[in-house]
């Protein structure tokens, strides 16, 4: 892949880095050990915005257990909000065989999904901003969600 200053219509003089990681933690009891890291980058697979929330692998595996035995991955994928929880599972013929099992619910759009909408409807310009007084109902004309 090419460096994005080779990018056409990039000027070449920039430096703004296109990639980032960053891990941070909080210093509470609750808390200790337990990373946050945000990443970022331009010209990627694909568009992933997600919480991804990684669990401690178990500390002591049973004499005779084989297979996959890291920590389950619990997920919140947003836009389309979609929840999915990694875990790993025994059965089957090998009752003793560890694998990797996913399950996961598609919860649609997500409330937040209207905000978006409309603020990329006002950056872009198509919707006209009124300007009404603080404290009031809103613009001329504008009656506001329905009263129970």
């Amino acid at each position: 892949m090419r460096a994005y200053v080779d990018e056409p219509g990039v000027d070449s003089d920039r430096q703004t880095e296109t990639l980032a990681q960053v891990s941070v933690e909080v210093r509470t009891a609750r808390w200790a050990g337990v990373p946050f890291t945000l990443r970022s980058g331009k010209a990627l697979s694909g568009d992933v915005a997600e919480i991804e929330v990684v669990m401690q692998p178990v500390r002591h595996l049973p004499t005779g257990f084989i297979g996959d035995a890291s920590g389950s991955v619990l997920r919140f994928s947003l836009g389309p909000d979609r929840l999915t929880l990694e875990i790993s599972v025994n059965g089957g013929e090998d009752p003793f065989a560890l694998r990797r099992a996913e399950l996961s619910a598609d919860l649609g759009l997500g409330a937040q999904r209207a905000y978006a909408d409309v603020l990329a409807a006002v950056l872009d310009g198509d919707v006209p901003l009124e300007d009404y007084p603080a404290g009031s109902a809103g613009p001329d004309g504008w009656t506001g969600p329905p009263t129970a």
